[in-house]
């Protein structure tokens, strides 16, 4: 149930196995939207600004890195949307692309209200 009027971020909750380091890409495409509406945004899920992955991208690249959480799992935010009209019920499109996800363990997908927007 989605609450009317608020935004909200969208995190991937994954781990990497270590052979998943050994692939030369530095970032992946992920795409967040409601109601035909997307934002799309670089993520590294690689490791973090100053790991080997990571450091083949330009500082002038916007791109989101992922944390530890206290449990052991990483996130990462995919992006986020405004769910304008409040509709509860409507469809949250959520895509990750790029190249192999081998040795990536997939968790699940949180959607965490950022901010309520004035009414």
């Amino acid at each position: 149930m989605l609450s009317q009027n608020t935004i909200y971020a969208v995190y991937l909750v994954f781990k990497l196995a270590y052979a998943y380091y050994e692939y030369d890409f530095p970032y992946e495409v992920a795409s967040v939207g409601v109601a035909g509406r997307e934002s799309t945004q670089q993520v590294c899920v690689q490791g973090w600004r100053g790991s080997l992955n990571c450091d083949a991208i330009p500082p002038e690249e916007e791109v989101h890195f992922p944390h530890e959480k206290a449990d052991g799992w990483m996130e990462v935010e995919l992006g986020e949307f405004h769910n304008e009209e409040g509709d509860s019920s409507g469809e949250v499109s959520i895509s990750f692309m790029g190249e192999s996800k081998s040795g990536l363990t997939v968790l699940g997908i949180e959607l965490r209200s950022k901010q309520q927007k004035p009414t």
